[in-house]
């Protein structure tokens, strides 16, 4: 197992004092706070996320731009100031810092709504995890959108779902939300306008022209497909263009205004009359990304999500390009002494963990000396700390369970279990209910990601004769009865593995053992087979990977090894 060898340590603070940054308490009032905090021994000021977030957000892990402070929080200066008064009284500042996901329901988040308008030929659409060629064909090409409070059809018909121009586009309004429209669906509601207007002024009008030009442009725009670099270059640029061309109109003309206004008014249709919304429908259907009900999100969702909460997209920071954006402010104000120390969410939620640290501590390093970072981590009773993350450690869950232990008396535990059976009347075991629970997470909220890692087995199976029996109904199965019997959070293969570290492979073992006993009328040969794909063994020596197979040929078992932890702790409550 790798080990770290420092010639010096990183700067430790004795004690930390934790802040909640929001509207309700800025950079401003944290530095009111300083002079109090100092006379409490407080050596680090330890604080919540602070990039913008989603607007009103009380906890900051919404974060919408991963380049700018809050501005409820405090402009940059504010921020000086509040780093000014930690260094003055010798203090510092350990910042919170979220490179798993983004929030994704609102407007600010400029990454995603390019994904959404653009497709995936956005040059955003490689930040988030995304498949573009889910099971269901009906969603290629596109993002599904589950953000309705009703079914589809009933929510157009309500004419909950509206059209309507903003500064030379158009947009869709969901719930006082805006979704962009892709300009190459624009001429839907221009080309009848472009009609009206016509009848009005006649053809040779200037305004008439420049609408008919407008329409000529759009028509050529390259499509949300296309693979050329150039190409794409040149569809954002016409898109520009274009969108001040059509403002420049809209400004100049009344009647170009009014033609507008008419054509949207007959596209969001008329509540009782059904036939009215199927131009807004055609629309729609021309999109990035299909609107669904809220509930579609467990079985269909094509993007990875931050759990099952379908606000947070996740974002692939294992991408150099990626990582740098998202970091980019803060190694700004690490290299400029005022922050002293991360504290990382989530970092399984990351593909490589190990390496992510790697590459924070070469960026905020000091010589030779570690930056000090922390990871927001809950270790099972059975799981230690990998060795190899660089990091000081872990925020101390683990230390505050054990501290709570002090003030439980577990003489009084066989009259509290009596207490809860006869009030509950649930007699199982803890084993057997965390069981239970997995699954039922894995069968709801989770259906989706259950489904995708079936098809990946699925599709590896098929590729030889000693596996393809195995149906995807009985992969699916037996995947859900592994994972609902995984006793850690996640394992942590990686590309350059030959082997899993042994602590994961004795996590695996252990699972399917597990699985095995509770299932003793299902064949173990099933078992047994995804065994040697998450202990990356070859099963078929010889045998080469077919097209459509999305697993490494030499490794078939690195990417359902990577995400076979996706239920492991919900249900015990862990985040």
């Amino acid at each position: 197992m790798p080990k770290r060898y420092r010639i010096a340590p990183a700067h430790v603070p004795v004690s930390t004092y934790r802040v909640q940054l929001n509207h309700n308490f800025t950079f401003a009032q944290a530095t009111e706070l300083a002079p109090y905090l100092e006379s409490l021994g407080i050596t680090c000021l330890y604080t919540s996320p602070f990039l913008m977030a989603r607007p009103g957000s009380l906890h900051g892990y919404d974060i919408t731009r991963h380049t700018e402070l809050n501005p409820e929080i405090g402009s940059r200066e504010d921020f000086n100031r509040l780093s000014d008064a930690l260094l003055q009284r010798r203090m510092t500042l350990l910042a919170d810092i979220v490179p798993n996901h983004m929030c994704i329901d609102d407007a600010s988040n400029d990454w995603w709504c390019d994904v959404l308008k653009n497709g995936v030929s956005s040059s955003f659409a490689r930040y988030f995890d995304i498949d573009w060629r889910p099971p269901k064909e009906d969603l290629y090409g596109k993002v599904l959108l589950p953000i309705l409070g009703d079914q589809y059809g009933r929510t157009l018909e309500e004419r909950k779902i509206q059209v309507a121009y903003s500064h030379g586009g158009f947009h869709a309004t969901i719930y006082e939300r805006n979704l962009p429209l892709a300009p190459r669906s624009w001429p839907i509601v221009l080309e009848p306008a472009m009609r009206e207007v016509e009848a009005r002024l006649g053809e040779e009008d200037e305004h008439v022209l420049e609408l008919e030009s407008i329409l000529t442009a759009i028509s050529h725009l390259p499509s949300r497909d296309e693979p050329d670099e150039a190409r794409l270059r040149e569809r954002k640029r016409e898109t520009e263009i274009t969108r001040r061309r059509i403002e420049a109109l809209m400004d100049a003309s009344q009647e170009v205004r009014e033609a507008v206004d008419h054509s949207l008014r007959d596209l969001n249709g008329v509540k009782g009359e059904p036939h009215s919304f199927d131009r807004l429908e055609e629309l729609l259907s021309q999109q990035a990304y299909r609107l669904s009900y809220w509930r579609v999100a467990a079985d269909e969702i094509n993007y990875r999500r931050f759990f099952d909460i379908n606000e947070l997209a996740a974002i692939r920071v294992e991408d150099p390009d990626v990582f740098r954006a998202v970091h980019a402010l803060w190694f700004e104000l690490v290299h400029e002494g005022r922050i002293q120390g991360l504290r990382v969410d989530h970092p399984d939620g990351l593909l490589d963990p190990a390496a992510y640290f790697v590459r924070l501590q070469q960026e905020c390093r000091s010589g030779d000396r570690p930056f000090y970072v922390v990871a927001e981590k809950i270790l099972a009773d059975n799981e230690d700390l990998r060795a190899d993350w660089e990091i000081e450690g872990t925020v101390g869950y683990g230390f505050l369970n054990d501290l709570n232990g002090l003030f439980v008396d577990r003489g009084k535990r066989a009259a509290f279990r009596r207490l809860y059976e006869i009030f509950t009347g649930w007699s199982q075991s803890y084993e057997d209910l965390v069981y239970q629970s997995k699954k039922l997470i894995l069968e709801t909220s989770m259906s989706s990601e259950l489904n995708v890692l079936s098809g990946k087995l699925d599709r590896i199976s098929e590729q030889h004769r000693w596996s393809r029996d195995f149906t995807l109904e009985s992969l699916r199965f037996a995947l859900r009865e592994t994972i609902a019997c995984f006793p850690i959070y996640r394992t942590y293969t990686t590309a350059s593995d030959t082997r899993p570290n042994p602590e994961d492979e004795r996590h695996i073992r252990n699972a399917i053992a597990r699985a095995k006993r509770r299932n003793l009328a299902t064949s173990g040969s099933i078992f047994d087979f995804i065994q040697g794909l998450l202990l990356l063994e070859d099963p078929w020596p010889g045998v080469e990977f077919r097209d459509g197979v999305q697993l490494p040929p030499d490794k078939p078992g690195l990417g359902v090894n990577a995400a076979v932890s996706i239920a492991a702790e919900r249900s015990d409550g862990r985040n």
